[in-house]
């Protein structure tokens, strides 16, 4: 608790694992949350779009303005 300003209004500490217990120092849980994630999916299968680089600035301004023929 040394090194948080709790002088100012609006001190808070970050718990990621909500294993820290503050309340006798003045704090309250602001909200609770948890971890979530989703399996891996498959690989993707590859794609038949073209990719090209705009290699200087006059073809990423025709890429821009969607003037892709040239």
């Amino acid at each position: 608790m040394a090194g948080i300003d709790t002088a100012m209004p609006g001190a808070s500490v970050k718990d990621s694992f909500a294993d820290l217990d503050l309340t006798e120092d003045g704090f309250q849980v602001l909200f609770e949350a948890q971890w979530i994630h989703r399996p891996a999916s498959p690989p993707v299968i590859p794609s038949d779009l073209a990719w090209d680089v705009a290699g200087d600035p006059d073809t990423l301004r025709a890429w821009g303005r969607c003037d892709r023929a040239g």
